[in-house]
Formats: structure tokens, sequence, C-alpha cells
């Protein structure tokens, strides 16, 4: 039997910085807005005695404007990225991520990001980033099927903030937020 706890919440966002309300807040149309790539993060250390795996689980809300089909994820663990990947679709608004065995002493990272590339698509050529309104919120969950693994878990979102270069053929980094996530006991988590 796994337990299963629930880890932290989650928002992703690609969307403007600022909200429409009607009076452009650039009068600049040729200098739009930038907008906000935000990412969910956990660095997660395996502080037990035994190699063990993990699977988060990503419950999302029924009014996003972005599906998590239009996510992908990365696993980072010794320093070696893995190619992206897409959350397994399960039942309702849920999507899983099985991540590789952890092996004891060691730390990975995971990163659940929008899709950017296919975001962009339909925005037109050069993108039209102001028309750019895709955001997804929820909460995510872990579990381990290795009893007796233990893993020290930091969950954190990062929002980059992007703007058209002067060409207005690619986008550039303007600015990068990060901060940590609530978790609803400590960081550490007993399988």
């Amino acid at each position: 039997m796994t337990t299963t706890f629930t880890l932290s919440s989650f928002e992703l966002l690609f969307e403007p910085i600022t909200p429409e309300v009607g009076i452009p807040i650039n009068p600049s149309p040729a200098v739009p807005d930038p907008v906000v790539v935000q990412a969910y993060f956990a660095l997660i250390s395996n502080v037990g005695s035994v190699s063990a795996p993990l699977t988060l689980t990503f419950h999302s809300t029924a009014n996003g404007t972005l599906t998590l089909s239009d996510t992908f994820y990365v696993f980072d663990f010794e320093n070696a990225l893995f190619t992206p990947n897409s959350l397994a679709p399960i039942t309702g608004n849920k999507g899983v991520a099985n991540l590789a065995p952890i092996p004891a002493g060691e730390t990975a990272l995971f990163l659940l990001q929008p899709n950017i590339e296919s975001l962009l698509a339909g925005l037109g050529t050069p993108p039209d980033i102001t028309k750019a309104k895709a955001g997804l919120r929820g909460y995510v969950e872990v579990n381990s099927s290795t009893a007796g693994s233990s893993f020290l878990i930091s969950p954190a979102t990062r929002g980059t903030f992007l703007t058209l270069d002067a060409s207005g053929s690619f986008l550039q980094v303007v600015s990068e937020e990060a901060y940590s996530l609530q978790t609803p006991t400590s960081n550490k988590y007993n399988f």
C-alpha cells in the first residue's frame, strides 16, 4: 500500500503581466508589455537509505485556460536534463509524472511548465504576445511505492518575464522571480 501526501498548490501561466482593464497601460503598441511564463519546480532530495521512485499527481481546476496537455515536464537528475515529457493523463483534470528512482543521498529537480512553443504557434508570425492568455491552477500530491523511503521536497514557483526582441522575431528574458510554496506539514515525506 502506498501513502499519498498533499505536497503544495501550483499555478502555471503564459500571459501578459498586466491585466486588461480597458485602458492600455503601455501607450506604445510597438513595444508590448512583457508576458510571464510561470512554472512549478520541486527540489527533491532522497534522505532515506534506499533508492526509490516518486509519483507526482497534478489535480487541476476545470476552469483553467491551459490544460495539462499544454504542458511538459523535465526531471533533472545527476546534472543530466532528460527529454521533456508529457504528464500521463488520468481521469478528470489530473496528470501524473512517474519519476525515475532517486538513489539514497541524491537530489533531483522536477520542473513543470507551459509548452511555450505550442502556445506561441497560435499567436501568429511574429507572435502577438499581447494575446497570450493561458493559466492553470490546482494542487499536487506525492507518493512512493517504496516502503521505508524518505524525501525532503521543496516546491517553488518561478516566473520568467519575456518580451519580443526589437525585430519581433524571438522572445528575450527581461527578468525572473522565484519563491517557495507552502506545504501542509514539513517538507519531509516518509513513505
